[in-house]
């Protein structure tokens, strides 16, 4: 059955060319034509129009597709960027600080061990920061620790890769020390929230505000470190020793990299 409608389908498909071969030949197709023109144009017109607009509309998505494509990669590349310029401006400040710490070292011809400042203590015992490196760089107990020259503390415990400074700051900590100018010498402690004290100071000493107060020298903590600037003194004739209050230029919660000072 299906064979008998395929080749009815074919004798008419030749049947109907034809015809119009003939029609064509004797001149009568071209009214045909222009009727058939006619009727089918405004389809034609809307087909077009229509297949124009979807791939129109295609090429506008795949338009869209690329933008949003080059925005995400724009994206990724300022995102990359930030983080460069983040990483430089931390090496640029890394380099200003170990230019301090260099500055000082030759100043004070004096060998320097850099580290980095990898925790803090606060608690009621004492108030440390943990560095990261210990005696297998050559750090021992009792040896000071410098930030851009300034005293910071002692190394107190030392283990192979870490070490604990005890920081000048503690209520407990205690150094001996030197007015620079007047050459008064006392003892040098931290107390709560409030900078230093230079007390036992003997009130035949003349101490004066302003005036530096640096490391006296003892066990493994050279001298001439300076520890801070003289603020207000307190003297009272009643008293056997006069006391200064002095304020260290540090910011030692925001400490990053210190030195500790081999000798």
């Amino acid at each position: 059955m299906q064979r008998k409608t395929v080749r009815w389908a074919a004798v008419g498909a030749v049947f109907v060319a034809a015809v119009i071969t003939i029609l064509q030949i004797t001149g009568l197709w071209r009214p045909i034509g222009i009727v058939l023109e006619a009727a089918t144009s405004p389809i034609i017109k809307t087909t077009s129009g229509t297949f124009r607009s979807i791939g129109e509309s295609l090429q506008t998505l795949g338009s869209l597709s690329s933008l949003a494509k080059q925005n995400r990669q724009l994206e990724q590349d300022l995102i990359g960027q930030k983080a460069e310029t983040s990483r430089l401006r931390e090496v640029e400040i890394e380099n200003g600080l170990l230019r301090e710490q260099l500055s000082f070292q030759k100043d004070q011809a004096r060998s320097l061990i850099g580290t980095q400042v990898i925790g803090y203590g606060r608690d009621n015992v004492r108030r440390t920061l943990v560095l990261d490196r210990g005696t297998r760089d050559g750090v021992a107990v009792g040896q000071a620790v410098v930030s851009s020259g300034i005293f910071v503390g002692r190394v107190d415990r030392v283990s192979d890769q870490t070490a604990m400074v005890f920081l000048v700051s503690d209520p407990d900590f205690r150094v001996q020390a030197i007015s620079q100018s007047g050459r008064a010498r006392g003892i040098v402690r931290g107390q709560l929230g409030s900078g230093l004290r230079f007390e036992q100071i003997a009130q035949s000493e003349t101490v004066s505000p302003n005036e530096d107060v640096i490391t006296a020298g003892s066990d493994k903590i050279p001298k001439g470190i300076l520890i801070g600037k003289i603020e207000s003194i307190a003297k009272s004739d009643n008293e056997v020793f006069q006391a200064a209050q002095v304020r260290s230029p540090l910011n030692v919660s925001r400490l990053e990299i210190v030195f500790v000072v081999k000798g």
